[in-house]
């Protein structure tokens, strides 16, 4: 009979639910956004106008940020990565 670990088994079930349930949230909340900015003209401009103030939106004044977050990604990286190598 094999061997199931019940606590490799939760965290695999724990992540494809995550997964999925962000997917449908993230889908589901750009589709009413959607809806919404083309619902008037007005919404339209607006919308219109998000989307210029984000491509507008300087890397320099981000850049501390995208480091921090590039920087603790590499980390997690180097963690994961030692996990499969020191895997007893």
């Amino acid at each position: 009979m094999p061997q199931v670990d019940i606590f490799h088994m939760w965290r695999w079930m724990l992540s494809v639910i995550v997964t999925i349930y962000v997917t449908v949230y993230t889908v589901r909340t750009l589709w009413q956004y959607q809806r919404w900015f083309r619902s008037s003209p007005r919404f339209t401009v607006m919308g219109h106008y998000a989307v210029v103030l984000l491509l507008r939106a300087r890397v320099r004044k981000f850049g501390g940020e995208l480091l921090k977050i590039l920087l603790l990604s590499l980390i997690l990286a180097g963690v994961v990565g030692l996990h499969w190598v020191l895997d007893v």
